[in-house]
């Protein structure tokens, strides 16, 4: 089975023409689509999920076959939260939010079956809230241009601006490139999210970094502004774009 995103990548070198790849797309549902060079193959294609339906749902905790996960909370007293890898700070994202600790909250989704032995679950949606507030509006976050940003990274990295050089320094001997090397063998000890995401903090206890594994490759993430009801920036969301809808293998046999 393959995702449209996929089906599009791959259709033209199946031999598919544009007139065909439309009209699967236009379906909006499931379909197995022949193969022109080899009829007796039947790919089965499903269409990419609706992103912005699946994030209300993880919002507000109803998206399917999946749960959140409390991951600890990161201290920004500046109002600079900083969204990256966090061993190359300098890519990353800084946004300006109201000063405060930040929650961070994760949406683990799943899918497969145990018995069946093809169970995974992976990180969907990485929400950094502050503490007590409310009235929430969710857009883009958007640069000075106003082109919407992302961040490119498979190992996400939240904290206050100048943790990821700090931790790198009392950590791994001043090699900032060797931090998410560091934060890894965090996540393996222990049983902590089953390795999903590490917490460290400085040894001062003044800043703490929570990074969190993407694990799927895409490594090019969107990131979304929280507003309260006066527009003040109070949360960023990271959307991984993990699609675990269960479907139904009876569509499979037709045409």
């Amino acid at each position: 089975m393959v995702r449209w995103e996929q089906f599009r990548a791959i259709a033209a070198r199946l031999g598919l023409s544009r007139e065909k790849i439309e009209e699967v797309e236009r379906g909006g549902v499931p379909t197995v689509v022949k193969v022109p060079i080899n009829p007796i193959i039947g790919i089965r294609v499903r269409p990419d999920p609706d992103w912005t339906e699946r994030l209300g749902d993880a919002w507000h905790g109803k998206l399917v076959n999946s749960r959140q996960e409390q991951a600890g909370a990161v201290p920004v007293a500046d109002g600079r939260l900083h969204i990256g890898a966090p061993d190359a700070p300098e890519n990353g994202i800084t946004v300006h939010v109201m000063p405060g600790e930040y929650e961070v909250v994760l949406t683990i989704a799943h899918e497969g079956d145990e018995a069946e032995g093809d169970y995974e679950q992976k990180v969907s949606h990485v929400w950094a809230m502050l503490r007590g507030a409310d009235g929430f509006s969710i857009e883009p976050l958007t640069d000075a241009n106003r082109e919407e940003v992302g961040v490119e990274t498979s190992l996400m990295a939240i904290s206050g601006v100048g943790v990821s050089e700090r931790l790198a320094a009392e950590h791994v001997d001043g090699r900032v490139w060797a931090l998410s090397q560091f934060l890894i063998g965090v996540m393996h000890r222990g049983d902590q999210a089953k390795h999903h995401w590490a917490r460290v903090a400085t040894a001062d206890a003044s800043g703490a970094m929570i990074a969190v594994s993407a694990a799927l490759g895409r490594n090019d993430y969107p990131i979304y502004r929280i507003d309260d009801a006066d527009g003040n920036i109070v949360g960023v969301l990271a959307d991984f774009y993990y699609d675990n809808r269960p479907w139904d293998s009876s569509w499979d046999t037709n045409s």
